[in-house]
């Protein structure tokens, strides 16, 4: 028997000071998960920090990359505040990165979807 279950993937991207707004996607993908589990349809949240394993790689991001392919993923979501993270060898920020990546394959054949946040509260370092 062939299952009809979909399941779409999630990659949240973003720097560290929307920590609030990372765990917020999380308790979002729960309750999508929770309405349309009887429609046989689910989202995976793809984090960093929860879906990452230690590694030994030329850096960092690039293990996140190898690991987490966020060009695979069906959605990314990049948030946004005061931030725009830390340098790689590759880019501006390993988020700027892994936005690259997923929108190389925006390009190429326009099957994930990128959404971009920005949090509109006042920072504390302005």
């Amino acid at each position: 028997m062939q299952s009809n279950h979909k399941q779409f993937s999630c990659f949240i991207a973003s720097p560290s000071d929307v920590n609030a707004e990372r765990e917020a996607c999380a308790a979002v993908g729960e309750e999508i998960n929770r309405t349309f589990a009887d429609h046989n349809i689910s989202l995976r949240l793809i984090r960093w920090e929860k879906d990452a394993t230690p590694a030994v790689g030329n850096d960092g991001q690039m293990i996140i990359n190898e690991q987490l392919s966020p060009e695979n993923a069906d959605f990314f979501v990049g948030i946004f505040w005061s931030r725009f993270g830390s340098p790689t060898p590759r880019a501006e920020s390993g988020t700027e990165e892994e936005f690259n990546l997923a929108f190389e394959r925006w390009k190429q054949t326009k099957s994930n979807r990128i959404l971009i946040f920005l949090k509109q509260k006042q920072s504390l370092n302005q």
